[in-house]
């Protein structure tokens, strides 16, 4: 008993990993206790004291703590002693720290219930995801995007993001108590050069995205990844969540309204047209020959921003988040991202 004790002593990064692990599989099989002990409550009070602390600075916290990286790394290893037994225990406590304050921060939201589980059992097929597709350029027809030119991004804009996303987490029975901060990152495209939009950080508590996006897409992915601030671990619920953020925003102006809601459905239409592409690409031409001219226009302009930043090293990163997905639970990988259509299909044939 006493060498237990002992090792776990010497071991203590390790026993919180082992412990860690042990908790998000009680968790992920009663997530129902996950969403009253963690989501409601250990999460909330982090983002309570986070938020009202470290995110009250005005800069993005990464930029400190990746310089620090190689300094605790430095002063971590530094009384390690030479043999490959100890290099390996202390690689292995390392693991378990890291592992154990990722899940502690930010990871148990795996575990939780869904907030926005589908109504069907099957997803959309063809014929189905052809008319969604009809129905949405209808909408986004409506609207001349030309008339948003003189629209530009702002802190204000972002504070009635960030409202609107809590409205939508809020009305799903997710208790909020404090209120994350989101970064637009200026690495000159290298973020999306990593094969990496947006990306909530749960090390810092804070939501970032590259600032090379075009205005209507970076607002969507504002959307997307505050979702995840708040404890939205599904991809396809925080593309959802952010649609819904987007398309019920409320402001002062109609015409704000009226951008949000377009913002919405472009990354909804985006999203159909290219499920479409891989299944039939003529019904998604089908489409595009029913779009307006000034929307087919922001079309391949986003699509051109697009080539302008080119991915180091083309399918790594979706592979990467691929497997991290499914290591969490995620049994659809990165697919669940396209779960997100479904969603927004419920929602608009529910309403109706």
């Amino acid at each position: 008993m006493n060498s237990i004790v002992g090792f776990i002593t010497r071991n203590k990064g390790l026993f919180f990993g082992v412990m860690s692990i042990l908790l998000f599989m009680f968790f992920s099989t009663f997530p129902s206790i996950a969403d009253v002990v963690y989501r409601n409550f250990i999460f909330q009070v982090f983002r309570f004291l986070w938020d009202h602390t470290f995110n009250l600075l005005p800069f993005p916290l990464i930029y400190v703590l990746i310089p620090a990286i190689p300094f605790l790394l430095f002063f971590y290893f530094r009384n390690c002693n030479r043999t490959m037994r100890s290099i390996l225990m202390r690689i292995l406590n390392l693991t378990g720290i890291v592992f154990s304050l990722f899940m502690l921060m930010w990871g148990f939201n795996y575990s939780c219930s869904l907030i926005a589980p589908m109504s069907r059992t099957e997803r959309l097929g063809e014929s189905e995801l052809y008319q969604f597709g009809i129905e949405i350029a209808e909408n986004i027809n409506k609207v001349d995007p030309s008339v948003f030119e003189d629209i530009q991004n702002s802190s204000a804009d972002l504070a009635l993001i960030n409202r609107s996303v809590e409205a939508q987490v809020k009305a799903r029975g997710i208790k909020v108590w404090g209120q994350p901060a989101f970064h637009s990152l200026r690495l000159n495209g290298k973020l999306r050069k990593l094969g990496i939009a947006g990306i909530y950080f749960p090390f810092t508590g804070q939501a970032y995205a590259d600032d090379t996006f075009l205005q209507s897409t970076l607002c969507f992915i504002r959307a997307h990844e505050l979702s995840h601030a708040y404890g939205i671990a599904s991809e396809a619920e925080a593309d959802f969540m952010g649609y819904l953020a987007l398309y019920n925003c409320i402001v002062e102006t109609e015409i704000h309204s009226m951008y949000y809601k377009f913002c919405a459905d472009l990354e909804l239409l985006r999203s159909i047209r290219y499920q479409l592409n891989m299944m039939d690409d003529s019904l998604r031409l089908e489409i595009d020959s029913r779009l307006h001219e000034n929307v087919l226009a922001e079309l391949k302009a986003i699509k051109l921003n697009a080539l302008d930043f080119p991915e180091y090293f083309p399918g790594l990163q979706s592979s990467v988040n691929d497997r991290y997905l499914k290591i969490m639970g995620v049994e659809e990988g990165v697919q669940n991202y396209d779960l997100f259509i479904d969603l927004a299909w419920d929602y608009h044939h529910s309403v109706e």
